[in-house]
């Protein structure tokens, strides 16, 4: 608590402004827009690497905050924030994200501004008054691990057996994971994490590029960039301000989000002469 009111006491109007900006970037937001914007301007099969990771990791992390059950901060919260409090999950998502990016761009640059962004959503958490110091380092921690795991053992192991397989039994493989862990651990955040793996998993199945080099051209990248944005924003504002919000939408609402970021490039590839 005394970290958090040593940063409060540097309070302003402009310093709280710019600390939920950074925070709204690390969160569900920031990475649900952010992360379909990068899938179509960059390269596919990287990106594609680090959604499933950011998802899985996003799962995860709500599972050991339900394991560990502990309170926010009392009293000094600058916004409102529902949900448990150990570990972060702007920490441990901002973490996953821009430590796998780095790890996939490996330029100078990128690491200064990934750390930089690491540092300053977790600083945000702890400023807001959302999160104890220990919550966010607890929340690098873990997302480090992860990533190390992810990137050096799994991921590749994963993606030998899903290939090796047909796209039916693919199918089955993927439907039976979400499905089981939705049964076993039944919580608004898990399925909106799971539909979103679902929709990606199944559009990777059945449209992913066997030559990517079809989606390269940059008229196409931008064309899918402005038609997938615009998809995206009357989904989000019908999800918050007309549709019931229910496990079944929520579900198929998540799922679309993730399956449009395979299927809108689809429609815009460069066909073959």
């Amino acid at each position: 608590m005394n970290v958090i009111n040593f940063l409060q006491s540097f309070q302003s109007e402009g310093l709280t402004s710019f600390f939920i900006f950074i925070t709204r970037i690390g969160g569900w937001e920031g990475h649900l827009f952010g992360l379909p914007l990068i899938y179509w301007l960059w390269n596919k099969e990287k990106v594609t690497k680090l959604i499933f990771l950011y998802f899985s990791a996003s799962f995860i992390i709500n599972w050991i905050k339900d394991i560990f059950e502990a309170v926010r901060p009392e009293g000094v919260a600058l916004i409102e924030q529902g949900g448990y409090s150990f570990p972060s999950g702007h920490a441990a998502g901002a973490t996953v994200t821009f430590l796998m990016l780095m790890l996939l761009v490996r330029k100078k640059w990128i690491n200064i501004f990934g750390l930089v962004m690491i540092f300053l959503i977790s600083l945000s958490r702890v400023y807001l008054g959302v999160h104890y110091l220990m919550d966010v380092i607890a929340g690098i921690l873990i997302g480090s691990f992860l990533v190390f795991i992810y990137h050096k053992f799994l991921f590749d192991k994963i993606k030998l057996i899903f290939s090796s397989k047909t796209n039916i039994t693919q199918l089955i493989m993927l439907t039976t994971i979400v499905f089981a862990l939705i049964l076993i651990y039944h919580t608004m955040s898990t399925i909106i994490t799971l539909s979103i793996i679902y929709g990606f998993g199944i559009g990777l199945i059945f449209f992913y590029p066997a030559d990517v080099s079809l989606y390269s051209d940059l008229k196409r990248k931008s064309l899918t960039t402005v038609v997938g944005t615009m998809c995206l924003l009357p989904l989000w504002i019908a999800m918050k301000n007309g549709l019931p919000f229910t496990s079944i939408t929520v579900f198929l609402f998540f799922f679309l989000n993730g399956f449009g970021i395979i299927i809108l490039p689809f429609f815009f590839r460069q066909r073959k002469t």
